[in-house]
């Protein structure tokens, strides 16, 4: 019997099976990005209670 673990975030997965850990971060930061926004000159965020109006 094999034993594997994701070496980035300790998942215990069958054999042959990939970690999905990083495409799941991305698309974390990716929702966030869509509900906050960073406050300028700081790394406070606020809650953008408009994301269609929020200016990249």
């Amino acid at each position: 019997m094999y034993w594997y673990q994701c070496e980035k975030c300790g998942a215990h997965l069958d054999p042959g099976e990939h970690c999905d850990c990083e495409e799941e971060a991305k698309r974390e930061a990716e929702r966030r990005g869509n509900f906050y926004k960073e406050e300028a000159g700081s790394k406070r965020y606020t809650l953008n209670r408009f994301p269609e109006k929020l200016e990249v």
